[in-house]
């Protein structure tokens, strides 16, 4: 991690991460740590998220960071959340709605507790913390939020239905919010990540990785830093003109049915 990057210069904006005790969350809390930005950890893991909180110190001397131990799925917990956020910083510029939670079950097999949990979680938690943050963002005129949506949501899988739900959501209420807070200067949009390099896709990436693999353009899966670079543009004064939008990440993935074949092709001509 280069201390000195400041590629998009976010000095003294104020960043909310949910999410931020591992993974993607983590990445994304240190990216914009270095660009100088004031950030609230957000995370229902205490532990991980002081370990999160520790090595953004240690890495950036200066950074201005707290943790918020909050449940997104809790409103009133979400609502006490942001107005610390806000006493501390004085201002909230970009809300990172990056937690959730993933179950794998059919429909007919369905847990309805984890059914509900799921969608409490991925949907209700985004809308929580978008319906928090809005206020202090329409007095300031400004402000920038981008939600965490799943390949999975335009391309759903087979055990997956409560996940895919949740996250086609997550986009359409990226829309709506785009057109409704427009007039205040707040932009809305959503990224939609395909197989990334964290904890969650372990399990797949070890016992599935070839098979998905071959769906891939790219044929390899996403780093966290691919995704924190996206939120940093996506924060930045470069993108003032996008909104409303859910950007794939996703390496090429199913952006034709057999990408593989090119593959073979170049390997026939070699």
């Amino acid at each position: 991690m280069n201390n000195n990057r400041k590629k998009y210069n976010l000095d003294d904006k104020t960043a909310i991460i949910t999410g931020a005790s591992g993974g993607l969350g983590k990445q994304i809390a240190l990216a914009y740590a270095g660009e100088g930005a004031n950030i609230a950890l957000v995370d229902i893991s205490e532990q991980e998220l002081e370990i999160t909180h520790s090595e953004i110190i240690t890495t950036f001397k200066k950074a201005k960071v707290m943790s918020c131990y909050c449940d997104v799925s809790c409103f009133q917990e979400v609502s006490k959340m942001v107005k610390k956020v806000f006493k501390r910083f004085g201002n909230i510029d970009f809300l990172i709605n990056n937690a959730g939670i993933v179950f794998r079950s059919t429909v007919e097999n369905m847990d309805t507790k984890k059914w509900d949990k799921i969608i409490q979680v991925n949907l209700n938690g985004v809308l929580y913390c978008c319906k928090a943050v809005i206020p202090f963002m329409k007095r300031q005129r400004s402000g920038k939020i981008i939600n965490a949506s799943s390949n999975m949501a335009s391309i759903p899988d087979v055990g997956m239905s409560s996940y895919c739900i949740s996250k086609a959501g997550v986009e359409i209420l990226t829309r709506v919010l785009a057109s409704e807070l427009a007039p205040y200067g707040i932009i809305v949009n959503a990224y939609s990540p395909g197989i990334i390099e964290t904890k969650m896709t372990e399990n797949i990436r070890k016992n599935r990785g070839e098979q998905k693999l071959r769906y891939i353009s790219l044929r390899k899966f996403g780093k966290a830093e691919n995704i924190a670079e996206l939120i940093l543009f996506l924060s930045s004064e470069f993108s003032d003109y996008i909104t409303g939008a859910t950007i794939q990440i996703n390496g090429g993935l199913l952006s034709t049915q057999n990408p593989w074949m090119a593959w073979e092709q170049v390997s026939k001509e070699q």
